[in-house]
């Protein structure tokens, strides 16, 4: 089965709902309040997280390495965690916010993660599979499967002709034939990896950088899986935010239609665009400007 954010999704919440069943679950999460969410956050930091669960909750605060983690936690507007709330609950289906799936795999130590170790385990387990090769203990697969019965004799032929069979020689054939398909399995992954590297060279990707999308090299050691996007030249091109924007900015254009969009970011705080799509950090589809919009966040005294 293909591993993607859904299923991610998916096996999340059902270790949350096998763990309080179990009653293995951290004190804090048997009664979900967003203050109990902060506080288990603190905790973690406090237990010293690792290298990619630091970088997973400081996508989610919307934090720079700079920032004190703990003290942007300790300051961080609880209705930010209202989402996971009602996904734990049972409330929502599903959470739009790709960085909130991350902070809960880590509130309930979930494994394999981030996605992309999630992703990268399933792509093994699948190529392990390939061919029909779905049990790699190949002593264990019955003989008659790969039809070595041909081989040997059932018991009348042998009380028949009075033979027994030399069990040294079948136990080297045996042998011989693991070895055999062992070494078809490596030669397989081989390919596979092959092939799956090539397809990655080959496609260019691009990362959200401050206020534009920028072109990379796929780098999962320096990127965040979620960070790499397939390339868009438009996005490159015309995809930027506004940083500063202000009365005299050109909120539409001269046929009354719209020249900027906006959405709310990690912190709720409302941001720019200059062209229509997905905000970079929360993924949700951005709206067009409106002129209330304008007069109530930007541009008390605009005029249009």
């Amino acid at each position: 089965m293909m591993k993607t954010n859904k299923t991610y999704e998916i096996d999340v919440k059902k270790k949350y709902i096998n763990d309080e069943k179990q009653n293995v679950l951290r004190a804090n999460l048997y009664k979900l309040t967003r203050a109990n969410i902060r506080n288990v956050c603190l905790n973690l930091v406090d237990e010293k997280l690792s290298i990619e669960d630091e970088k997973s909750m400081r996508y989610f605060f919307g934090l720079k390495e700079s920032d004190d983690l703990r003290h942007e936690i300790k300051n961080y507007d609880i209705d930010g965690f209202r989402p996971i709330c009602k996904f734990l609950k049972g409330e929502t289906e599903s959470i739009k916010q790709y960085y909130a799936i991350e902070l809960i795999a880590i509130l309930i130590n979930f494994k394999p993660r981030p996605y992309r170790n999630y992703r990268i385990n399933a792509f093994e387990k699948n190529a392990e599979n390939e061919n029909g090769f779905i049990n790699t203990d190949l002593n264990s697969i019955p003989l008659k499967k790969f039809n070595l019965e041909e081989n040997t004799l059932n018991e009348n032929e042998a009380k028949n002709k009075n033979d027994k069979i030399d069990k040294n020689l079948v136990s080297q054939k045996d042998s011989n034939f693991t070895i055999k398909n062992k070494v078809y399995l490596i030669t397989i992954l081989l390919i596979l990896s092959t092939l799956f590297l090539v397809h990655i060279n080959r496609t260019r990707w691009m990362i959200w950088q401050e206020n534009q999308y920028i072109e990379v090299g796929f780098n999962v050691e320096k990127y965040n899986l979620n960070q790499l996007k397939v390339y868009k030249k438009e996005r490159i091109l015309s995809f930027k935010q506004i940083e500063s924007p202000n009365c005299k900015t050109a909120y539409f254009k001269e046929n009354g239609s719209e020249n900027v969009w906006y959405g709310k970011n990690t912190k709720r705080t409302l941001e720019y665009f200059t062209a229509l799509g997905l905000h970079p950090e929360t993924g949700k589809t951005l709206k067009k400007i409106t002129k209330y919009i304008i007069t109530t966040h930007i541009c008390e005294d605009y005029k249009y």
